[in-house]
């Protein structure tokens, strides 16, 4: 069982990697569309952040950069870049979420706190998930190097 999982993963990232999803009908997917797709939803969701506050909305585009440029590598796959565009976006929804609670704070019932502090968590869950997801393809990815020295193996990741 955990094979076939594991083959169907395998199908699924290398037809990410090549860009192009050789399925049929309405199960196609144009893969590369998804990245516009992240694109209008990030700044839909930074509109949400900073209405009317075009230096403020610059200044989180700005910190989006920067994230996207620290977790992206020379040679990442297309599946990385996926992946690094879900951790941006879930880094931009934890921050509208923790915006939202502070920008209510003192004028919050005890339901009201507990709902913001709810929708904190998930966020934060979900960004921790996809930090998650993209180390674990980044480890699966690696070259893996195996040496024999003196009848004793070595596995070596890069």
């Amino acid at each position: 069982m955990a094979t076939k999982g594991l083959r169907n993963l395998a199908g699924i990232a290398a037809r990410i990697q090549s860009g192009l999803d050789t399925r049929e009908g309405p199960a196609r997917v144009d893969l590369r569309a998804l990245g516009a797709l992240a694109s209008a939803a990030q700044k839909a969701l930074i509109a949400a952040m900073t209405p009317g506050d075009s230096a403020a909305a610059e200044a989180i585009v700005d910190q989006v950069e920067v994230l996207r440029a620290q977790l992206a590598e020379p040679a990442s796959s297309p599946l990385e870049a996926l992946l690094i565009e879900r951790v941006v976006a879930c880094w931009l929804h934890l921050q509208h979420a923790e915006l939202r609670y502070a920008q209510h704070l003192g004028r919050l019932t005890m339901a009201q706190g507990e709902y913001h502090q709810r929708a904190i968590e998930r966020a934060e869950r979900r960004y921790l998930a996809a930090i998650r997801a993209l180390a674990t393809t980044r480890r699966l990815l690696a070259p893996t190097v195996q040496v024999n020295i003196a009848e004793r193996q070595i596995n070596v990741a890069s």
